[in-house]
């Protein structure tokens, strides 16, 4: 990771959930972090449980981040194929090290092979 990277994103504490994100993750921020759209994981698994969860297509960690806020005590698997963005997931999980957390730099599909990436500059998403 250079500099480069290091000079896109900001630092954010959010209730306790520390992270680094880009201006171009900021609708992922407000959809994941902001609202409640995964609350009801809350409720169905319990305020303590401690659960094996698979985050595909990762991203920064925002996912993940919520789910250890309310499930602490569980162990996340992030898989996340673009290069950029897995730098700052990697550094997500660097500054939230007390967590379960292991990181894969790959992606999930039904076949063996390659494939490619386009990194867009203002969107977090990539094809």
């Amino acid at each position: 990771m250079g500099n480069k990277l290091f000079w896109k994103f900001h630092k954010f504490n959010f209730k306790n959930i520390i992270f680094y994100a880009r201006p171009k993750d900021w609708y992922g921020v407000r959809q994941i972090l902001v609202g409640d759209e995964y609350i009801f994981l809350n409720e169905i698994f319990g305020e303590n449980g401690k659960l094996m969860i698979i985050d595909a297509g990762a991203n920064i960690g925002l996912f993940s981040l919520k789910m250890f806020y309310f499930f602490p005590k569980s162990t996340i698997h992030a898989i996340e194929p673009s290069s950029d963005t897995f730098d700052v997931l990697k550094m997500n999980k660097k500054i939230n090290n007390t967590f379960s957390w292991k990181l894969y730099d790959a992606a999930l599909t039904r076949q063996d092979g390659e494939i490619s990436f386009k990194n867009y500059k203002y969107l977090s998403v990539n094809n």
